[in-house]
């Protein structure tokens, strides 16, 4: 927000925001609400959804060893939280401050120069004055593309572990 070039609205036709944020979880959810405290508008685009990585962990996984402090949400968590109660507590805050993350829309590719971005999506493209990104270190997986690899037994990330409690797997990558 402090780095934003004074002078013209932010928002404006064809959904321009002031500035773009590309991924849902801790880091981009933080920076929207620190945009909407400041007054600042934002969009913010998750491939997935709210959560990123934290909602692909294993089931129950200890997460977080101490709460954090968000701004407009306040402090989240305990000393111990799990994956769920901390995607609990994330989706609490985002109903409570009226956060609109936009799911399941990809960002292909960002044109332009600081201060006039056009951020392409697969919702179409977003006018911006500044991009944050926030993607995090899952991202897409990459695929072999071999015949096989799109059927259900086929995963690309570990949610449950015990589904593979003695069983055969291969792990590429």
């Amino acid at each position: 927000a402090e780095v934003l070039p004074r002078g013209r609205p932010g928002a404006g036709a064809n959904g321009a925001a002031d500035v773009v944020i590309v991924g849902a979880g801790p880091a981009g959810l933080a920076t929207a609400f620190g945009l909407q405290h400041a007054g600042v508008s934002y969009r913010i685009f998750d491939q997935g959804s709210v959560g990123g990585t934290i909602a692909n962990f294993p089931r129950q996984k200890l997460v977080m060893t101490e709460a954090v402090r968000l701004p407009l949400a306040g402090k989240l968590g305990d000393r111990v939280i799990s994956k769920e109660r901390l995607l609990e507590g994330i989706q609490g805050a985002i109903t409570q401050n009226g956060v609109h993350v936009e799911e399941g829309v990809k960002v292909e590719g960002i044109d332009g120069d600081d201060g006039a971005f056009v951020v392409r999506t697969s919702a179409g493209p977003v006018a911006a004055r500044k991009v944050v990104l926030a993607t995090g270190r899952r991202g897409s997986p990459r695929k072999l593309d071999v015949p096989g690899e799109e059927q259900t037994k086929v995963t690309y990330a570990l949610v449950d572990p015990d589904q593979y409690r003695g069983r055969k797997v291969l792990v590429v990558g």
